[in-house]
């Protein structure tokens, strides 16, 4: 899914760009979420407190030039997000790429400049997109990439995400949290413990040894498998023995 956020002071350009989007998702057959935002000043609150946007659709015509403002905080809070600017006239463009915006729009005739805007931006995050481990509740929301989980043990009614970097926990079956990864990179070595193999540096004969320095017991019906796939894997670096 698609998250998208619109900051303008002005009613019919947040309703111009929610009615581009909606066309455009329904013609790309995708999903998104929009949020409207009338202030700069609680979009970046929200950005702070953990909101996370795949586009920001920026009016540069804020009170102040505070569009500016707010795209540089945007950058140093989320440097991933694609930041749309809008403007009525052509003489922001050279102040933009200080703030390495997606694309410049120019409101006159914005509706058909959007959608092209958005055609590029969906291409870009479609090529550029991680895999990643999406945790949304009420009160967070985080995307975690793949890459980063070495293990995901359970602990009682949550599980704990062990990263490159630190630990997450999140109060959801080991089970589910396996099913939501969804990648072959991910296996379970026993019934509590999912390991990402690609950060196994040594296998035994009940025993694999983390990148980290951790050691976790392999239930001895899983050795066969888990030493096939890593082979699969590793293939031309060797075969595991």
């Amino acid at each position: 899914m698609i998250r998208i956020a619109i900051c303008s002071t002005e009613e019919k350009i947040l309703t111009c760009c929610e009615g581009c989007i909606r066309k455009f998702l329904v013609k790309e057959r995708s999903v998104g979420e929009i949020k409207r935002y009338r202030s700069g000043e609680f979009l970046l609150f929200d950005v702070k407190e953990g909101a996370y946007f795949d586009i920001l659709l920026l009016d540069t015509e804020l009170p102040g030039r505070k569009g500016f403002k707010v795209a540089g905080g945007m950058k140093r809070e989320r440097p991933e997000t694609l930041v749309i600017f809008l403007s009525p006239h052509s003489g922001y463009a050279v102040d933009s790429y200080k703030f390495s915006i997606f694309r410049y729009v120019l409101k006159e005739d914005m509706e058909a400049k959007l959608m092209l805007a958005f055609k590029d931006a969906f291409a870009h995050l479609l090529e550029h997109r991680e895999e990643m481990y999406t945790i949304c509740t009420p009160t967070r929301f985080e995307r975690i990439p793949h890459k980063q989980i070495l293990y995901i043990n359970k602990q009682e009614k949550y599980s704990l995400l062990t990263t490159t970097d630190r630990e997450v926990s999140i109060r959801k079956p080991l089970s589910l949290v396996y099913e939501e990864i969804g990648s072959k990179e991910f296996v379970f070595v026993n019934r509590a413990c999912v390991v990402h193999f690609i950060y196994i540096i040594k296998l035994l004969e009940h025993e694999i040894c983390m990148k980290n320095g951790c050691c976790i017991s392999v239930t001895g019906n899983r050795v066969q498998e888990l030493r096939e796939r890593m082979n699969t894997y590793w293939g031309i670096k060797g075969r595991l023995r």
